[in-house]
């Protein structure tokens, strides 16, 4: 008996011990990606479209994905599309193709994708949702993780116990360079494309009429990236890599996309590299709103802060973008959330229970400091905190302000008239990130002969059919939505290399200095 009870002890120690090393993913596969926490749950009541984790399988149930479009059900064809189908069930081959643009916000947390039908009447578009894969806070926010099971199956599906790694967009831009980096993005981005193209394809078949699509992608790069050859150049490879992996004929695994990357890459489609900066206001440049002339966009992400200044006017009857300055910063909502909360520990006082899940970058944090204690007040150190990344997150805006006004457009009228300055992204309603834009007015017209800014939104557009997404939600998704038009619609894009300083003798001594503190 004795001899039994230990043969089983054993069996069951090197069983643990088997599952464990399976678990632990060798250092040449991960590379140098990041492991992250995960999401809190599933969005309810919204099931996934498709997903790696199940076998290749699309999901049912798109028709209750369709009501967050349209807000009625929709017939859905009787056999559902495989993950690399780029066509509708029962294409009507006897009539002309029309186009489908992709437009992908691969943003450093999550990723958001819009669809386009420009050659339609009204240039019908739509915001996709990504049912459970989605964070608990959007259905049309797809975080940006891979999760890689015991197999080496990679998936995009939280619910997998595989370990989560992060970082993907970020290590794209460090490094663009490396081939692992792309290989990385293009793993990412290949799933993400599936996601998308198969709930479309599932969903939308009716309003197109079975048309045979002609697809394009136009993939978005931070406008400080759009004037690095390097970083271009790989985010282009990445998106040619993940249109190739998302068509292949089988499962999306590092092995294709190593043997793919390594390669003459051709993904059949036209692709495009555009500046967010440029995407995200291709509404308002279209809207009644629209002003020519100078211009500043802040877009508040959950990881970085993106500053541009540029100029938009037109031109033989297309729209130019002109890049003068472009910043990227980490001082996101996430990284304020991170700050405030090792001043709190550092404090010693009690954290409430509601914030202590800050290591999830998509999920709202307080705009209230007293939103972090549990009891008592709000401790100085907290205080500080706040106030030293505020000092932060005006330093990269005043730069902008002083850029622009001593050399890049200093005879804009909007100095005189007001400069209208965009706050946009998931971090734009926070009173805080109001604040840095009201306190580098006030510096900036302090130091110069500028009036005063003019704040501005950005407006949800009428041609996108998505009922539930309102203006507030339409902010996390106007990135998306601007590269869905066809990259020779958005218009021409100048980078700020491209564009010489102006030399103008100053009326005013003020105008010539601003102290560090003021900067």
């Amino acid at each position: 008996m004795k001899l039994l009870l230990a043969v089983f002890v054993v069996l069951v120690a090197f069983f643990i011990i088997r599952r464990a090393s399976r678990r632990k993913q060798p250092e040449s596969q991960v590379g140098m990606l990041r492991p992250v926490p995960r999401a809190a749950s599933k969005v309810q009541g919204v099931p996934a479209s498709s997903s790696e984790s199940r076998d290749g399988e699309l999901a049912e149930g798109a028709e209750e994905s369709e009501r967050a479009v349209e807000g009625t059900a929709r017939e859905q064809p009787s056999e559902a599309v495989t993950p690399w189908s780029t066509q509708f069930n029962r294409a009507d081959e006897d009539r002309p193709p029309i186009d489908a643009v992709m437009g992908l916000d691969f943003g450093t947390s999550s990723t958001k994708v819009v669809i386009q039908n420009p050659t339609l009447a009204g240039g019908r578009s739509v915001a996709v949702p990504f049912g459970n894969l989605a964070h608990p806070s959007s259905a049309y926010l797809l975080p940006t993780t891979l999760y890689m099971e015991e197999n080496d199956r990679l998936t995009l599906d939280s619910a997998s116990d595989g370990l989560a790694l992060g970082d993907i967009k970020v290590r794209l831009m460090e490094d663009p360079d490396d081939r692992d980096a792309v290989v990385w993005a293009g793993v990412y981005l290949a799933l993400a494309i599936r996601e998308a193209r198969g709930w479309y394809l599932n969903s939308q078949h009716r309003d197109i009429g079975h048309r045979r699509l002609r697809w394009s992608m136009n993939l978005g790069i931070p406008s400080a990236g759009y004037d690095d050859e390097d970083i271009a150049r790989g985010f282009g490879r990445a998106a040619a890599l993940a249109w190739r992996l998302s068509v292949e004929e089988q499962s999306v695994d590092l092995a294709l996309a190593r043997e793919l990357e390594s390669g003459d890459l051709d993904p059949g489609i036209e692709l495009a590299v555009v500046p967010e900066v440029a995407a995200e206001v291709v509404g308002y440049a279209r809207s009644p709103r629209r002003r020519n002339g100078l211009h500043v966009l802040l877009d508040v992400g959950a990881t970085t802060v993106d500053v541009c200044g540029f100029v938009l006017d037109e031109r033989e009857g297309e729209d130019r973008y002109n890049l003068l300055t472009a910043i990227v910063e980490s001082l996101g909502a996430h990284r304020l959330h991170a700050a405030r909360m090792s001043a709190l520990e550092k404090s010693g006082a009690r954290a409430d229970s509601g914030v202590l899940e800050w290591e999830d970058p998509l999920t709202p944090i307080p705009d209230d400091l007293a939103g972090y204690v549990k009891d008592g007040p709000v401790p100085e150190e907290l205080h500080a905190a706040n106030e030293s990344f505020r000092k932060r997150a005006v330093t990269p805006l005043m730069a902008t302000l002083m850029a622009l006004k001593r050399n890049r457009d200093p005879n804009s009228i909007a100095f005189r008239e007001g400069l209208p300055i965009f706050l946009c992204g998931g971090g734009s309603q926070m009173r805080f990130y109001r604040s840095v834009v009201k306190e580098s007015e006030q510096r900036f017209k302090s130091v110069t002969t500028a009036t005063s800014v003019i704040p501005m939104t950005l407006e949800k557009p009428l041609n996108l059919s998505n009922e539930d997404v309102d203006e507030l939600a339409f902010s996390r998704l106007a990135v998306a939505y601007g590269l869905s038009f066809d990259s020779l619609d958005i218009g021409e894009i100048q980078r700020p290399s491209e564009i010489e300083d102006i030399e103008v003798r100053r009326a005013s001594s003020r105008d010539d200095f601003v102290s560090k503190d003021q900067v």
